[in-house]
């Protein structure tokens, strides 16, 4: 073979052998494109509006709303001790029945207007020291829960209080003035001989309107001495501040585990009482008058005297 023959054979080799490695090249850089691509997260075209973000799930509320009576009583008397007149409101029960002759608390916004009579800085200031001490409300039976002393009582299923009495030197003030005021209300020869206005009332019928005042007078039976105090009974058509068209005077008595108060005429007769037949805060009340036939029963409800302080 000549040498150029040789020569021609010898670069065709060659081309053929770059040829080759130029298409391994591009096999390979095809692969690794391939590889890289496909270990990229997908992406949205740029002129597509990517869907909103989903929402983040909130964490857990972790405060827990206390379940047991006592533990609910003890919150509230946190939220009074914290002066929270508006939170304290919400773990009442109403109406709330305040120390006679003043009207009773109806509802939240009524009590958070009344919180700094009802709660004076004293009374506050104990309860503060009291829960610092760790002093827990005290259980009486079906009666429920009492604190300070028996000054604030809670229902036994609820925790909720039910009962606020004699804790404010503030309340007690305006007790005294408004039982002042209602006594200078009535006819005169009423007014000597009464010593404390106790309870006034209204027959469901509305035939009726009485009251009960404590007297300054007593009597002495076989028991011993016994305070007196007088039921006066006015007809629908009278005027308060005249003589009552029934007047009897009768002893007081509290009588069973409920201290249900009962009046009895000097006779041993029932003259008036009061039950727990009902739910808590209803309490009937029955005035019995005499007839011919005997006492009759005439269910009563307490209403405040036509004086409001």
């Amino acid at each position: 073979m000549s040498a150029s023959k040789k020569s021609s054979t010898r670069f065709a080799t060659i081309a053929l052998i770059l040829s080759l490695v130029s298409l391994l090249v591009t096999l390979i850089h095809i692969s690794l494109f391939l590889v890289f691509s496909q270990s990229q997260p997908s992406q949205a075209p740029r002129n597509e509006s990517l869907p909103p973000p989903t929402p983040a799930t909130p964490c857990p509320d972790t405060t827990e709303t206390p379940t047991d009576p006592a533990e609910i009583f003890l919150q509230a008397l946190k939220h009074i001790a914290n002066r929270e007149a508006e939170e304290a409101a919400k773990y009442i029960v109403y109406p709330v029945v305040r120390p006679y002759p003043l009207p009773a608390i109806e509802d939240e916004a009524a009590f958070a207007r009344a919180f700094s009579v009802l709660f004076d800085d004293d009374t506050l200031n104990q309860i503060a020291k009291h829960l610092a001490e760790g002093q827990r409300p005290e259980r009486v039976g079906w009666r429920g829960y009492c604190y300070l002393s028996g000054s604030l009582w809670a229902d036994e299923t609820t925790g909720k209080i039910y009962v606020i009495q004699g804790t404010s030197s503030i309340e007690r003030t305006a007790v005294s003035k408004a039982k002042e005021k209602e006594i200078a209300t009535l006819h005169p020869e009423l007014r000597a001989s009464i010593a404390n206005p106790i309870f006034s009332f209204l027959s469901h019928d509305q035939s009726y309107y009485g009251r009960i005042d404590q007297l300054n007078e007593s009597t002495t039976d076989e028991e011993g001495e016994k305070t007196l105090y007088r039921i006066s009974v006015f007809k629908q058509e009278q005027a308060l501040d005249s003589l009552p068209a029934h007047q009897f005077l009768c002893t007081q008595s509290v009588e069973g585990t409920a201290c249900n108060v009962a009046y009895y005429l000097p006779n041993g007769d029932l003259c008036f009482t009061e039950t727990n037949a009902g739910p808590r805060g209803f309490i009937p009340y029955l005035l019995y008058l005499p007839s011919e036939i005997g006492p009759i029963a005439i269910p009563v409800i307490p209403d405040p005297w036509p004086y409001h302080p």
